[in-house]
């Protein structure tokens, strides 16, 4: 079976009207934006990573921004692209991740 050559993961940075941003706590102790990797059917718009970890359900409208970086020491590049999200949502009750 082949390697795979490139792993893709979808975050969200979630800011609220007094500019505090949300982190989830990870099991190690650790703190993440929302997000996870995403499988070979998902878009880079599913916003379910985000909705997963923070209960919060999403609405994503078309890129706004892309960036591409590549680093030095991975023989790949990283592509970072920035979605723009409508401040509707529902917040449910908060728990560990």
């Amino acid at each position: 079976m082949a390697m795979p050559t490139h792993i893709v993961a979808v975050g969200g940075i979630v800011e609220n009207e007094q500019g505090e941003v949300l982190l989830v706590k990870t099991y190690h102790g650790g703190w993440v934006f929302p997000g996870g990797l995403l499988s070979t059917s998902d878009e880079t718009s599913d916003s379910r990573w985000v909705a997963k970890d923070t209960a919060l359900e999403m609405i994503t409208s078309s890129a706004i921004r892309t960036r591409f970086q590549a680093y030095l020491e991975f023989v790949g590049n990283v592509a970072y692209i920035v979605y723009e999200t409508k401040p509707e949502f529902k917040v449910a009750m908060s728990r560990e991740i």
